[in-house]
């Protein structure tokens, strides 16, 4: 799906093709209130990084079982091809290792509700026992909330989640060597949640 960019946003946006689209996609975020006033007053949102969200999901920022298979084949393609040259070889397997849990450590994420309809299940697990808030909000207005930081901001992206099989999903290899398109990929027995997401 092609994107046509919205001018006035900082991040860009992935999934919601135009400015009409990004204007009506209603986001809700819920959180404690504790977390909500923390927001306000540091002016800040928190991102996890994807290593700390595998500690709940084993599969958050993993790759799928064929995308995986694919650039362990390209490995051993590359590693008999560069079997005399040992500085190549350990080349190879550092780029392998990142490929294959690529920027778990250093990529961060911010999931938000995709829909303007509440949930109670959203409330039950986020909503620390009716003592919680949503934000709402919508892609064009999040997507401009964030400080430029010197054009920094535009190597981060807001997308749909997409709830997957990891046992049967295929994806590109270039697809699978971008963390900006792994990180959004979910198990798809967490679909009831429908999450869209910021990253960095």
């Amino acid at each position: 799906m092609e994107t046509i960019p919205n001018t006035n946003s900082i991040l860009t946006v992935r999934g919601f093709p135009t400015q009409e689209d990004q204007r009506k996609a209603v986001v809700l975020r819920f959180l404690t209130f504790r977390k909500f006033v923390s927001l306000i007053e540091f002016g800040a949102m928190w991102f996890s990084r994807l290593v700390d969200l595998a500690l709940i999901d084993a599969l958050e920022g993993t790759l799928p079982r064929k995308a995986r298979e694919c650039l362990l084949a390209r490995h051993r393609k590359y590693t008999e091809q560069f079997a005399d040259s040992p500085e190549m070889l350990a080349r190879i397997k550092t780029m392998t290792n990142k490929g294959v849990a690529p920027g778990q450590d250093i990529f961060a994420v911010n999931c938000w509700f995709l829909g303007s309809q509440e949930t109670e299940k959203m409330w039950n697990d986020y909503g620390e026992k009716g003592n919680g808030v949503a934000i709402r909000s919508t892609i064009e207005r999040l997507s401009t909330s964030f400080p430029n930081l010197g054009g920094l901001a535009k190597v981060s992206v807001i997308d749909r989640v997409q709830y997957v099989d990891f046992e049967s999903h295929d994806m590109s290899e270039n697809d699978a060597l971008n963390v900006d398109k792994v990180a959004f990929l979910k198990n798809k027995n967490l679909a009831h949640t429908g999450h869209t997401g910021a990253s960095d």
